[in-house]
């Protein structure tokens, strides 16, 4: 009986989804970006109000970097995502 749960904690501890951080596709795992500064930082870099972000990566330096291609403009129905 012991070596069955000993077994089965072992397994548990070892069983992993992932290592990387992440978040809808945005990898937080290169720097230590704000994510409350994600948005704005889109909005800049692409030159247009973005409300949904599919991709974007936290550089070494700290800063969001947004790839332009794979987001989406606010409409008038939309806010920008939490």
């Amino acid at each position: 009986m012991r070596w069955t749960l000993g077994i089965m904690l072992f397994a548990l501890s070892c069983a992993s989804a992932s290592t990387t951080a992440s978040d809808a596709g945005t990898d937080l795992s290169a720097g230590v970006c704000d994510q409350k500064d994600l948005y704005a930082a889109c909005s800049t870099q692409c030159g247009m109000s973005i409300c949904i972000v599919g991709s974007a990566s936290c550089s070494p330096a700290n800063e969001w970097v947004c790839d332009c291609s794979r987001v989406t403009p606010c409409g008038p129905d939309m806010r920008v995502s939490d």
